[in-house]
């Protein structure tokens, strides 16, 4: 796995610059996918200067010892101009006998990490780097060897995300936050029982199931683990070692759970994602591959081995729950299921007010932004765009909340083009298939 105090030092030293007192440095162009998940932007003064890569070794002073400093790379360096960091080791030599003034630089670095992410969500993403050695004439030993480098091996940093800013009705919000505080201060009874804290959230794309992790951890205090089951890097035995790696008291996200696999049940023939069908003939007719190297038992081993003992909460999210596996989401491994649904009027007038903040200050505008506000969601239709659409057009007039109102007839007939285009592609593409189809089932009969 991708080691965690990697992260802690380099965040120490860039902290303390200890380059600057070096003799010798050597100075490339900064990638910023290499950084670490605390940068430069934590340390007071200029945040344009260059990051050490320790080649050669850098010496400095800790507790009064000193220590010197190389970065090493596991396979050759032209993986780096694809801006990944998982093959770089930092190697520390701290030239005492007394293990414990190590151990205290650790737990120095881990703190000062710890304190400059209080303010900020981080989540940490995953390495598909194994993907590339092969095409890029880097050998293994084995077969198993490209399973062995898929690990946590990237971390970014997000604002905390306020609560209040979410668009979704109050009492789901609050609910939502109560589970999981509910969850944390009884860990010890969930120890106990065995019981996991495992949540689904389903709903459009852009109806807001991502944000409200990030807003929960925010409120928690809780650093993200996010892995992405659209991800072709990602199989059973990958996302089995990911999730083994999370550490204690954290949020586990699993999104796009659907893609990991075609529904056993069959779908019927309206549904959007024609994943499997069968013809008259009962044969399976395949009309698009699954997503994912993930498999069905896999995913559903995976959930089974995920453990409540160390405060850890788990959310997947799907955009299409409909062509779930029954299996995935009984009781027991879902516990609770919440639907995010498409903007309501209410929800629309509350992205309006929350998209104006600098005129809302204003008394005198408060009560003509809260008129443009109504006039507003009233001309949008319920329950048909999701809050992402709707703040993508108000992006478009964010400091013009009159002019919001006024465009947003054009908008609507813009969008609903937009839709009709996408339908008209979508029959042709089943039109082909019919076509297709019907060519099998003539060769079908030809030959039986």
């Amino acid at each position: 796995m991708g080691d965690f105090a990697y992260d802690w030092i380099v965040h120490y030293l860039e902290h303390h610059r200890v380059w600057n007192e070096s003799r010798s440095f050597k100075v490339v162009a900064r990638n910023a996918a290499s950084r670490p998940a605390h940068s430069v932007k934590k340390v007071d003064g200029p945040t344009d200067h260059p990051i050490p890569i320790y080649e050669p070794a850098t010496a400095q002073s800790s507790s009064g010892y000193w220590m010197s400093i190389v970065r090493a790379r596991k396979y050759p360096s032209f993986i780096a101009i694809h801006g990944l960091r998982a093959f770089t080791n930092l190697f520390a030599r701290l030239h005492s006998s007394d293990k414990q003034v190590l151990a205290d630089l650790i737990e120095c670095a881990k703190q000062r990490y710890v304190e400059a992410g209080a303010s900020r969500v981080t989540v940490h993403l995953t390495s598909t780097v194994h993907n590339l050695l092969p095409s890029l004439g880097a050998m293994t030993r084995d077969a198993d060897a490209a399973h062995s480098e898929r690990h946590w091996a990237k971390t970014v940093t997000k604002s905390r995300r306020a609560l209040s800013t979410l668009i979704l009705p109050s009492d789901i919000k609050e609910a939502i936050l109560a589970d999981a505080r509910e969850f944390l201060d009884n860990e010890e009874w969930y120890k106990m029982t065995g019981i996991p804290h495992r949540r689904g959230r389903y709903g459009a794309p852009g109806t807001g199931k991502s944000s409200t992790v990030h807003a929960i951890a925010g409120e928690l205090g809780l650093e993200i683990y996010f892995i992405s089951l659209a991800n072709p890097g990602i199989d059973d035995y990958t996302l089995a070692q990911l999730i083994g790696d999370t550490p204690a008291r954290c949020i586990l996200l699993i999104e796009d759970i659907d893609c990991a696999f075609p529904s056993r049940d069959d779908l019927d023939d309206d549904d959007d994602d024609e994943h499997q069908k069968k013809d008259h003939y009962r044969r399976a007719v395949v009309t698009a591959p699954p997503k994912s190297a993930v498999t069905l038992s896999g995913l559903l081993n995976v959930l089974d081995s995920v453990s409540s003992e160390e405060g850890r909460i788990t959310f997947a999210t799907t955009n299409h729950i409909a062509n779930l596996d029954a299996a995935l989401i009984r009781p027991g491994r879902m516990d609770v299921k919440i639907k995010y649904g498409l903007a309501t009027t209410e929800q629309i007038e509350q992205v309006f007010k929350v998209f104006f903040p600098a005129v809302a200050a204003q008394d005198t505008d408060t009560a003509a932004l809260a008129r443009h506000a109504a006039a507003f969601a009233a001309a949008i239709p319920t329950e048909t765009y999701s809050i992402a659409q709707i703040q993508g057009y108000l992006l478009t007039k964010k400091h013009d909340p009159a002019g919001a109102l006024q465009g947003a007839r054009a908008w609507l007939v813009a969008q609903q083009e937009e839709r009709r285009a996408l339908l008209d592609a979508k029959q042709q593409r089943r039109a082909e298939i019919a076509r297709w189809q019907r060519g099998v089932d003539e060769a079908y009969m030809i030959y039986s």
